[in-house]
């Protein structure tokens, strides 16, 4: 099994991990995915944009700010 790293990504982390031992990277923390026009259709949108947030980590920055997984009851106040 091989795995590979983009060169302009070990550009940007190794000057970081070298001297300090890892590398924090931003995240959001959830899954996603691509509006297709099948899903649009499906939710009765009027067009295939945007993503669904599919899950949420507890916890996460998106779980912080209140995002909900699409098996999730949305509450607004």
């Amino acid at each position: 099994m091989g795995f590979s790293v983009l060169s302009n990504v070990i550009l940007k982390i190794v000057p970081t991990l070298i001297p300090e031992g890892e590398f924090h990277h931003p995240w959001v923390g959830i899954s996603s995915a691509n509006i297709s026009t099948d899903l649009a259709e499906l939710l009765n949108l009027d067009d295939a944009k945007g993503v669904l947030i599919m899950t949420v980590v507890k916890d996460s920055p998106a779980d912080k700010a209140g995002l909900r997984g699409s098996s999730e009851t949305a509450t607004f106040d």
